[in-house]
């Protein structure tokens, strides 16, 4: 059962999820829509009003079960009569970012979601490193290695992909002059890219999205011959 209830704070809203009785998880958000998407120009007539996920909890004995997912869609329903919706935060640990593209119709699976949520866990200095555009630049082969290596030692075929010339306007490395190249990760149909923000400065880390959607944003993509450690 989820409904809502006290948030702790006045400019934030929450849900909760309740087994038997006992709560066992909490999604809050803020109550006040995000202005932040137009810090210059302002917030337009027409403009659509959003609100930001500011924490999503779920005990350790039920998570896995959709109860986050039933949360969302209770607090989005909660809000849909005030005129505004809920969004994901732009700045996720690699386990809200898996489960934010599962929820929101982007095909990654469970598996995917628990294998980055792990290796996020297992990793959180590199993760944070590759989250800062700087920070993530030239890091792709190592961080797809890193990640590919964590899949196969959980028994996950995972793929490496090599990338090409990106179709669209991206924030071009230092030094990059020439053609640009990029590395990534295939897991259960997902591309998993845990150093996007050397190009696309607002991803979250990992980026995950379906492979055909993800292939769309380069000129090429292929899989990386030999696919060996």
């Amino acid at each position: 059962m989820h409904r809502e209830v006290d948030a702790g704070d006045v400019a934030y809203r929450a849900v909760a999820a309740f087994v038997d009785g006992a709560e066992v998880g909490r999604l809050t958000w803020q109550e006040a829509p995000d202005y932040s998407h137009y810090p210059e120009t302002g917030w337009p007539d027409d403009a659509e009003e959003t609100a930001t996920i500011a924490m999503v909890k779920v005990d350790e004995d039920h998570r896995r079960r959709g109860v986050a997912t039933g949360m969302l869609a209770a607090a989005r329903a909660a809000v849909d009569e005030d005129g505004y919706s809920i969004h994901h935060s732009g700045d996720l640990w690699p386990d809200g970012a898996a489960w934010a593209a599962a929820v929101d119709g982007q095909s990654a699976s469970e598996v995917v979601v628990d294998l980055v949520g792990r290796f996020g866990r297992l990793e959180p200095g590199l993760v944070a490193r590759w989250a800062d555009p700087v920070g993530a630049s030239a890091q792709c082969t190592d961080a797809a290695e890193r990640f590919r290596d964590w899949a196969w030692d959980n028994d996950v075929d995972a793929t490496i992909r090599v990338h090409h010339d990106p179709t669209g306007e991206v924030r071009r490395p230092k030094g990059w002059a020439g053609r640009v190249g990029h590395v990534t990760v295939s897991v259960d149909g997902a591309t998993v890219d845990f150093t996007a923000a050397q190009f696309w400065p607002d991803a979250p880390c990992p980026l995950v999205e379906p492979d055909d959607v993800y292939a769309a944003r380069w000129s090429e993509t292929a899989d990386r011959d030999p696919q060996v450690r």
